[in-house]
């Protein structure tokens, strides 16, 4: 079992609660960690046998691109995307970071992080 990491991916979206944070809008960072078994990939040096990140990235731009109002929903919808995208992966996780956000005094940045993982498969019990 290994972990794709892909950090720092940066948009300027326009999401918020307020209206004027989505008329105006802010930078977010993007980070995305996918735990999948990449041996085939490493012993073949073939892409086809893991997760492209370059696709990742579009799909994440996609999805910054619509606007929501709470980033925890743009944080969930990108990790089911990711997810149901790429079946292969065991582990989803999203995290999705807003810098300077509105607040009453400084502060960075604040981010939101959903996981997903997938469900084993119940064993059958085949005892008489």
């Amino acid at each position: 079992m290994g972990t794709i990491a892909i950090e720092g991916m940066q948009f300027y979206a326009y999401h918020g609660y307020y209206k004027e944070e989505r008329k105006k809008g802010n930078y977010f960072v993007v980070d995305v960690y996918l735990d999948l078994d990449f041996t085939k990939a490493g012993r073949e040096d073939g892409i086809q046998h893991t997760v492209n990140y370059e696709k990742v990235y579009n799909l994440c731009a996609r999805r910054m691109a619509r606007t929501r109002k709470l980033l925890e929903a743009v944080c969930v919808e990108l990790a089911e995307l990711v997810h149901r995208k790429y079946p292969e992966v065991k582990k989803t996780r999203v995290r999705i970071s807003k810098l300077h956000p509105p607040l009453a005094g400084p502060s960075q940045r604040f981010y939101v992080e959903h996981s997903l993982k997938r469900k084993k498969p119940k064993r059958k019990d085949l005892s008489f």
